[in-house]
């Protein structure tokens, strides 16, 4: 009988372990610690970070961030982990200390004020200028009026030489 030995099935059961653990190793979900080990060529990568941001798994490096698929491959995740480090650093990472965003909060708040306080100045000279206007408006009427009266006088007494009795 042409059969399989049991060292035959023996070797088979071996490598079908060894493809199985290979599959799960590249397509699974790593660890942090996984992912260290990976990629311990890249200096630093013992400072690696993971977390989620709107679905997303993020890797964090020195001050870099990749971001990938949460199904994402070890390679696919290896990629995108050397990629970021290609890309000028992102300060993204970085905390800023309470006494920097209290002093950004007050730079920002200091700023608006100056907007509001230009835009009452603005509103205060178009007022003053519109007012001007006005008056200046005002007064050629009354300009107006009094040559139209003045020229109502004019006509009335050229009108009391032309409609004198004849002689």
């Amino acid at each position: 009988m042409s059969g399989l030995s049991q060292n035959d099935l023996d070797w088979f059961a071996a490598r079908l372990s060894i493809a199985v653990h290979d599959t799960n190793r590249e397509f699974r979900a790593l660890s942090v610690q996984d992912l260290k080990e990976k990629l311990r060529d890249i200096p630093g990568i013992e400072n690696l970070s993971m977390f989620y941001r709107a679905g997303r798994q993020m890797f964090a490096l020195n001050g870099y961030v990749a971001e990938t698929d949460p199904n994402a491959t070890v390679a696919e995740i290896e990629s995108a982990i050397r990629t970021a480090l290609l890309l000028p650093k992102l300060e993204l990472m970085k905390q800023m200390p309470i006494t920097d965003a209290g002093k950004l909060a007050s730079d920002i708040k200091s700023r608006i004020q100056a907007a509001k306080d230009r835009i009452a100045s603005v509103s205060s000279n178009t007022e003053a200028a519109l007012a001007k206007l006005n008056d200046a408006a005002n007064t050629g009427d009354q300009i107006a009026k009094q040559i139209d009266a003045e020229a109502s006088d004019l006509l009335a007494q050229i009108g009391q030489f032309s409609n004198g009795s004849p002689e």
